[in-house]
């Protein structure tokens, strides 16, 4: 099930055609119950039909009473009438009711509906977030869940997922990618103003049908090769927030469909400006925006040893050591002995010993 919206309408084309791909990634669960944490889900496995069966099954938990299950009849009834003819027969009408309260009830993968909250865009590096909610949550009579409902500004029941997809129109597949704790807390201190207008969606949907369609050409690239330079004149300078600009620059004039003759040099060239712009932010201390950077240079190569340890130097000033250790890991298996690498990976082992040292010690004082 999805929202009545451009991009949710982009989803159900993009599933049917060929579905994500998914390698293992993390989500966040968004519990309804106030005094329960967000927790990191791992999906390990390897199709997307995967993925919806999991999450389907966990809504599910909650059964639907008999009670709760007319009212839905009832619901399902009056969407039938709409989205039929008036003169339709009634009992086809019953038939196509009977189906969908049949459907909603049975199958796991169609018990949940899709919630965008930010769509993915130029700004965005088409990377997109959803929440995964319970489509019958309020017939179930679940409790509103008010983390969820301020991402989402409308009602949501019960608990949620959010996860998060690289929708790359320049590319002929899809996947998902890492959400993390940090990225959702970021989130709901500031969540998103509103949904999206109308003209809002209009242009965004212009944008990805734009990329889709431009093709790259040789003087775009070397109108970005020289954005580029100027963004590392400026790094020498310590102006980062101008070099940042630069490499964002050079990235737009190569948002288009990559030409066969011009895709080794592009594609490196993307990289570079995305890798100097995450050490830029990194040196502005905007931790998401190094991370999600380095995540997209990382669908190209998932072991480049700069984007990992870049990423995983902004996970240790996030606090989240486990996503640091397993990209230093990953970094230490293709420079080998690194020193720079030695000595995050030090210190993230005695953060990480620390921390949990002080959780230790404040669950002893809450129990005695």
């Amino acid at each position: 099930f999805f929202s009545d919206c451009w991009f949710c309408g982009r989803i159900r084309r993009r599933t049917m055609e060929s579905g994500p791909v998914c390698t293992p990634f993390q989500y966040i669960l968004i519990p309804a119950d106030k005094d329960k944490e967000p927790v990191v889900q791992h999906f390990n496995g390897a199709t997307d039909d995967e993925l919806r069966n999991t999450l389907g099954q966990y809504f599910q938990q909650n059964c639907i009473s008999v009670g709760q299950s007319a009212e839905l009849r009832e619901h399902l009834s009056a969407q039938v009438n709409k989205q039929m003819k008036e003169n339709a027969p009634q009992e086809e009408k019953d038939t196509a009711t009977s189906g969908m309260l049949d459907t909603v009830l049975s199958n796991s993968s169609t018990t949940f509906e899709i919630v965008p909250i930010i769509y993915p865009t130029v700004q965005t590096d088409y990377v997109g977030t959803s929440l995964y909610v319970d489509q019958v949550g309020v017939f179930k009579e679940l409790p509103l869940n008010d983390r969820a409902s301020q991402l989402a500004s409308r009602a949501i029941r019960g608990d949620a997922f959010m996860l998060r997809s690289l929708d790359d129109p320049r590319s002929d597949e899809w996947r998902r990618v890492d959400c993390t704790l940090q990225f959702y807390q970021d989130l709901l201190t500031k969540p998103p103003n509103k949904a999206m207008e109308p003209m809002e969606q209009a242009r965004a949907q212009q944008a990805l049908q734009a990329a889709e369609q431009k093709e790259i050409s040789s003087a775009d690239a070397e109108e970005a090769q020289k954005l580029k330079q100027e963004g590392n004149s400026c790094f020498g300078n310590q102006q980062f927030e101008e070099a940042t600009a630069k490499y964002g620059d050079a990235l737009a004039l190569l948002n288009g469909r990559i030409p066969e003759d011009l895709n080794a040099a592009v594609r490196d060239l993307l990289n570079v400006c995305r890798l100097n712009r995450a050490q830029c932010n990194l040196k502005l201390e905007k931790w998401e925006k190094v991370i999600q950077d380095c995540t997209v240079v990382l669908y190209e190569d998932e072991h480049h040893p700069k984007a990992l340890f870049r990423r995983a130097t902004a996970y240790t000033k996030q606090g989240e050591f486990g996503a640091a250790y397993a990209d230093l890991q990953k970094a230490e298996e293709r420079q080998g002995d690194n020193s720079e690498i030695a000595k995050l990976l030090a210190q993230v082992k005695k953060a990480e010993a620390l921390d949990k040292k002080r959780k230790q010690q404040q669950f002893g004082k809450m129990f005695g």
